[in-house]
């Protein structure tokens, strides 16, 4: 049986279309527009992974949001050489390429 759109229906369209968009900026700012390799998408209620080209960012946008509307999605920062499994969401050693570096750094003192 075909259903059709409510208001409602629409509104959630348009909401998701609009994080797609967000998610898709996000990842050409962390990634830039060529990044090697591929990307883990994780999910937290199925324990699976899906593995993405990391140069296909659009792919990884639209996989992420429509992930995310039956639950929680991580994606992997560091970038893989290849695609590791469902089962796996790779590890340091599979890294071949990091967005950035950051620290976190706790000094003794008054706040410790």
């Amino acid at each position: 049986m075909a259903r059709t759109a409510t208001g409602r229906d629409s509104a959630r369209h348009k909401a998701v279309s609009s994080m797609a968009m967000t998610t898709l900026d996000f990842l050409r700012l962390l990634y830039g527009t060529e990044p090697p390799g591929y990307m883990a998408l994780w999910m937290r209620q199925t324990k699976q992974t899906t593995w993405l080209q990391a140069a296909d960012l659009v792919q990884i946008a639209d996989t992420a949001v429509k992930l995310a509307e039956a639950g929680d999605v991580y994606f992997g920062i560091g970038l893989h050489g290849e695609a590791r499994g469902k089962s796996s969401r790779g590890t340091a050693n599979g890294v071949i390429a990091l967005p950035g570096v950051w620290l976190d750094v706790d000094v003794a003192g008054e706040a410790h």
